[in-house]
């Protein structure tokens, strides 16, 4: 509820979105009313009280950037064969570029990484990630776009369990940092996506 505060979820005018794509990915929608909360047939998510009678809708991802390491360690762990050490950081400093020269939908990625499966939003601990659509022709960054594209579509999943997708999406958390998140998740919602300049939105709002 912090974080939805310091991000600005709390826009009557507006009625924004707020997605934090760090480890685990949080999805937030505004409502104004108890009448405008919409409750997935999954019966999953969270439902918290904002101040004036209003709503916060949250569906959570059990795995978002954690797809992201499992793909980089796997590349690090061929060049680590090969005598080559990277870290992390050093494969994600060119991976945006590369990421959005990559041939859009060359395959699908479900990002259920986590052993826990997923929780949002649908509930099932027996989920688990997987690519569909491989052929000869798809490489190591089309297959780096399709979990970025992944991590979208499941953000829109969310949305759609809570209502409408909203018109504007807040974004949070390491990937807010990515040109490719970014871009993505726009083209996917269909929607503006804003960054939260606060570097710790949950204790802004925390104060507020």
């Amino acid at each position: 509820m912090c974080t939805a505060l310091g991000a600005g979820l709390h826009d009557r005018a507006a009625r924004p979105g707020l997605t934090v794509l760090g480890s685990t990915g949080m999805h937030m929608s505004f409502a104004a009313d108890a009448g405008a909360v919409r409750l997935n047939p999954d019966r999953c998510g969270y439902v918290m009280a904002f101040p004036g009678a209003a709503y916060a809708q949250m569906q959570t991802n059990m795995a978002a950037t954690l797809n992201v390491d499992w793909l980089l360690d796997l590349a690090r762990g061929v060049l680590e064969a090969e005598g080559v050490t990277r870290s992390r950081a050093d494969l994600l400093a060119g991976l945006d570029a590369r990421v959005l020269a990559a041939r859009p939908g060359a395959a699908l990625y479900h990002p259920y990484i986590s052993a826990a499966g997923e929780r949002g939003p649908f509930a099932e601990p027996d989920a688990r990630a997987s690519f569909t659509g491989l052929d000869q022709s798809v490489g190591w960054f089309d297959m780096a776009r399709a979990v970025f594209e992944g991590l979208a579509l499941s953000a829109r999943d969310c949305y759609a369990a809570m209502g409408p997708i909203p018109a504007e999406v807040r974004l949070a958390g390491g990937a807010a940092r990515s040109a490719a998140a970014r871009r993505i998740l726009a083209a996917t919602l269909g929607a503006s996506v804003r960054v939260v300049r606060r570097a710790e939105p949950g204790a802004a709002g925390a104060v507020m």
